[in-house]
């Protein structure tokens, strides 16, 4: 059954004619005109001065509603309409899938539709955003005015756009419904918006900072006291009071330590946050807000703390330094737990230690002598990561130049516009030939044992999984040494080997390469010492369950995996099959495979192969495929991604090693592009915002998928070739 849009009041449904304004405009406003004209032209009887004081009214507003319940919303989309859903939505946008599923709006429609009216409405990855290219008349606010009969812009006080203009007979207008401005309006598919509507809609575009912007504390606030700006960006509110959580421990303190402040009621609200909450929650939804930083300070634009940026590692006396300052050089690489729990006696003499607001922090260093200070955006991603032992390394989130101090400068030169990737094994970023040293900090338990800084250690186990020491792991040979012990002898010498005895053998910890050793067959596997996970919603996450199962030759599912090995199965005397299950994953992939359908239509779901190293087998029917598999570079030339090749023979030609196991995965398609060695995701669709799904090395005649989304595939077969 096609689904009808969801209907919309009467209200909002343009009647008004877009030949009938005689006011002079520009090319491109004649051309979002001549577009309104076809949409009158494709519904009769709308075109004209009709109102709802006509008398045809009536007769026209039924003939559209006979039209609307007819029609897909394929065949038709009033700008006026989708204006008034968007105006509805938080942050004056969407996604896709939402626009689909409650209106009824299709995918390709949509997309369509905003390469149509790019004046009003933006598209960018899967969200159609309303963001109307429309500007604040400059001349408006000089002393003559604006002269031009022309102008295309809105004639309205700017400080009352932001909110800051409390006079009321404000000579430069309060009203967004002059009959100049409500003709700009109209061009912008925006007159049937309400004021108040209205006035959120251009405060969020006509002012530089938009709701997804860095938010942070005002320095000037912290360090005078007040703050003269008006339109401020920042909070006024007590950084130590934000740090601590609720709480500043100098009781003559004259900052806010609520958020009742108008301004600071305004900025939260320009960012979806309720400003009537109680201040420790607003505290704890401003720390988990990715758009957060306490260091991104208003002002003069430096951190709340000088800046050490030019200091060397021995210029500390009488300066502490701290996690949100550019400089992270300290005497011992560490962080002050007084400095996150209450106030630090030696903050103002020069503390040796780093100060933060939490028991963690990570620097980068180019010469592992001056550090450096991360964001906090990268800080967090790190830290998510490290917690789990499963993860060897994580990407980091781009820095951005533009969001960042003009203090920052160091860091912004050492990263420049490289995507880095960090190796928690060796300690390093990577990017390229490039490398970076990467060190982590954490507080010393003192006055009590915090998660931060309490490590537990892990061994591989033969399922691909990791387990704490002194834990169960389901198999006969259990280790009996408690990640509590080891971790005891790995604080008094970091580079001893240390025994364990089990059960059945006995194993020794060589702490200096991390690895585990059977004593007996020498067999070793890999350890790993990690913090204990302690990031809100984090635990130790687990793979999913999975078993394998051999395919008897009778079995058609057989047959049909062996009928797509044509084209090498004669240089084989024996083809064995097990069949994947893990229910996990093959679930993850499902549920993307509706999402897509219910965006795009039917999908391309193909059967591919990739070649596997029979020591990752297990890894990758655990927690599936991983680029980090592939091993050889040349499996990177068409993009940072999964290889899936369409046929058997070519895998095996592009891995030709003895231990390698065939792989039968089932992959979403999708839309291609040719790829490169340089490429880390798909590129967008010109004139879209929406990427392609896969990359490949020839989009027409492909004969190896790049796939970079580990929900759009999914180990099912593995083949044995003897």
């Amino acid at each position: 059954m096609e689904k009808v849009p969801r209907q919309l009041p009467p209200s909002v449904i343009d009647f008004s004619s877009t030949t009938g304004s005689q006011r002079p405009s520009s090319p491109s406003v004649r051309a979002g005109r001549r577009r309104s004209q076809g949409v009158a032209e494709a519904w009769p009887g709308l075109a004209g001065h009709i109102t709802s004081h006509s008398p045809d009214y009536q007769a026209v507003l039924g003939q559209r509603q006979e039209r609307v319940n007819s029609a897909t919303i394929n065949d038709w989309i009033a700008p006026h309409n989708l204006a008034q859903v968007l105006a509805s939505q938080p942050n004056f946008c969407a996604e896709q899938y939402t626009l689909h599923k409650e209106y009824g709006y299709s995918r390709d429609a949509l997309v369509r539709f905003v390469i149509a009216y790019n004046n009003t409405f933006r598209l960018i990855h899967d969200v159609v955003e309303l963001r109307p290219q429309i500007d604040l008349c400059a001349a408006h606010t000089r002393a003559n005015g604006c002269c031009s009969s022309s102008c295309r812009a809105l004639h309205i006080c700017p400080q009352f756009v932001e909110r800051c203009c409390d006079n009321m007979r404000c000579g430069l207008g309060h009203e967004w419904t002059t009959g100049h401005n409500q003709g700009i309006l109209q061009d912008f598919y925006l007159d049937h918006l309400n004021s108040d509507v209205l006035h959120n809609l251009m405060e969020c575009i006509l002012t530089p900072d938009g709701p997804l912007e860095l938010l942070g504390l005002c320095r000037v606030y912290n360090e005078t006291g007040g703050c003269s700006d008006r339109s401020c960006k920042a909070l006024h509110v007590c950084h130590t009071f934000v740090k601590r959580k609720g709480s500043c421990p100098d009781s003559d303190c004259i900052l806010n330590h609520t958020f009742s402040d108008p301004l600071n009621q305004r900025l939260l609200m320009k960012h979806g946050i309720p400003p009537n909450e109680a201040p420790i929650d607003i505290i704890k939804v401003l720390r988990d807000l990715p758009n957060f930083d306490p260091s991104n300070s208003e002002g003069s634009n430096v951190s709340i703390r000088s800046s050490r940026s030019s200091l060397g590692p021995d210029s500390y006396e009488g300066i502490s330094s701290w996690s949100h300052d550019a400089c992270g050089d300290v005497m011992t690489p560490a962080i002050c737990e007084e400095s996150v729990i209450g106030l630090c006696p030696e903050e103002d003499t020069g503390c040796g230690l780093l100060h933060c607001s939490e028991h963690y922090h990570w620097q980068v260093s180019g010469d592992s002598q001056h550090w450096l200070n991360l964001r906090y955006p990268q800080v967090r991603c790190l830290e998510r990561a490290f917690c789990d032992p499963r993860q060897h390394g994580e990407t980091l989130p781009y820095l951005k130049s533009g969001a960042v101090e003009p203090s920052w400068t160091d860091l912004i030169g050492l990263f420049g516009s490289s995507v880095w990737s960090a190796d928690f094994g060796k300690m390093l970023l990577v990017s390229g030939e490039r490398l970076l040293h990467l060190r982590r900090l954490c507080t010393k338990n003192k006055s009590k044992t915090w998660p931060a800084s309490t490590f537990i250690w892990y061994r591989e186990h033969s399922a691909g999984q990791w387990v704490e020491y002194g834990e169960d792991c389901c198999e006969d040979d259990v280790i009996r040494t408690t990640s509590e012990e080891i971790e005891k002898k790995y604080q008094e010498d970091s580079s001893q080997t240390i025994v364990c005895p089990s059960n059945i053998d006995t194993y020794s910890i060589d702490f200096q390469i991390m690895t585990e050793t059977n004593l007996t067959s020498q067999s070793q596997r890999q350890v790993r010492r990690r913090p204990k996970p302690h990031l809100r919603g984090d635990a130790t996450p687990q793979s999913g369950p999975w078993t394998l199962m051999d395919l008897a030759t009778f079995d058609t599912r057989y047959q049909t995996v062996v009928n797509q090995l044509a084209s090498i199965a004669h240089h084989f005397s024996s083809i064995r099959i097990k069949k994947v299950d893990n229910p996990l994953l093959r679930r993850n992939f499902h549920t993307r495979v509706n999402e897509l359908q219910e965006g795009d239509g039917p999908v391309e779901v193909r059967q591919l192969f990739q070649v596997v190293d029979a020591t990752l087998l297990s890894v990758v029917c655990a927690e599936n495929f991983s680029w980090q598999h592939q091993g050889r570079r040349s499996s990177l030339m068409y993009g940072r991604g999964c290889n899936f090749y369409f046929d058997a023979r070519k895998a095996l030609e592009r891995n030709p090693v003895s231990t390698q196991r065939v792989v039968v995965a089932r992959v979403i398609v999708g839309r291609c592009v040719k790829g490169d060695v340089t490429m880390i995701a798909p590129p967008f669709i010109p004139n879209t915002g929406i990427r392609y799904d896969s990359s490949t090395d020839d989009p027409r005649n492909p004969s190896v998928i790049v796939k970079y989304h580990p929900q759009e595939y999914y180990p099912e077969y593995i083949i044995i070739l003897q």
